[in-house]
């Protein structure tokens, strides 16, 4: 191994190691940018309490890469969400799995690619690099922001430079029944069998305060009788009358 190999590899593990420890969010500015095409960004994202939802942090077309290692603040209300884990990303896939630090503030994420040169995020990519595992603790309707900040990237050549932010807003939802559901059944008469009669039945489910599970359900059945039945009835009785006069 070089010794320019070495002296970078230092530089990437004391660049890491500096920033995770932090305990207040940097801004950027901080380094020289690496494009100004380059783009990190949080979409919106809601859920419902006391589940956890993954929000993925992107990166769209990527410039002067590749990119070898990435650090991050997210920034966001802790009394309505909490991030409990940190995945690799699509694009981050063979990388090294991203340590990350909880403070008052939010969260700081690093991650560090496996030393293969063609695993770097290569220039004009789009995709995610980290997946923030966010527990949902507030209340249905309240709302975070997810604003990035402090966002360090790193080049093969150990150049640090920064890039924009796009945020989001995570908002808990209430969860709410199934919208109503109507099922019509129908039993139509058969010539075949002249017994047969027509029979309706419709089952209406909609939502209301009765019942454990809030749904009303009724039921209606129309039975009418029909002309083959009638036709049978008179016959019978016709041949009734005959026999009685044979007698």
């Amino acid at each position: 191994m070089s010794r320019r190999d070495v002296l970078g590899g230092l530089f990437v593990i004391l660049f890491v190691c500096f920033s995770i420890i932090g305990t207040v969010p940097a801004q950027n500015g901080a380094f020289s940018l690496i494009s100004p095409v380059t783009e990190f960004c949080v979409n919106d994202a809601s859920g419902y309490q006391g589940t956890n939802i993954l929000v993925p942090v992107e990166i769209t077309n990527a410039q002067n890469g590749p990119i070898i290692s990435i650090i991050l603040d997210i920034l966001y209300d802790t009394s309505v969400v909490n991030v409990v884990d940190v995945r690799r990303g699509n694009l981050t896939s063979t990388w090294d799995s991203p340590p990350f630090n909880n403070f008052a503030w939010g969260t700081r994420v690093s991650i560090v690619y496996d030393g293969v040169t063609e695993h770097g995020i290569q220039n004009e990519t789009n995709g995610s690099v980290i997946l923030l595992n966010f527990s949902l603790v507030g209340t249905p309707g309240s709302t975070s922001g997810m604003n990035l900040s402090n966002i360090q990237l790193s080049d093969t050549g150990y150049n640090v430079g920064t890039a924009p932010a796009k945020n989001g807003t995570l908002v808990i939802t209430e969860e709410t029944p199934e919208n109503p559901v109507s099922v019509n059944e129908t039993t139509t008469f058969n010539a075949s069998n002249p017994t047969d009669y027509e029979e309706t039945t419709i089952v209406d489910y909609t939502a209301g305060d009765s019942g454990d599970d809030g749904i009303n359900t009724s039921t209606t059945v129309n039975t009418t009788p029909q002309f083959f039945d009638i036709l049978y009835l008179f016959m019978f009785f016709k041949l009734c009358s005959c026999d009685k006069k044979a007698i």
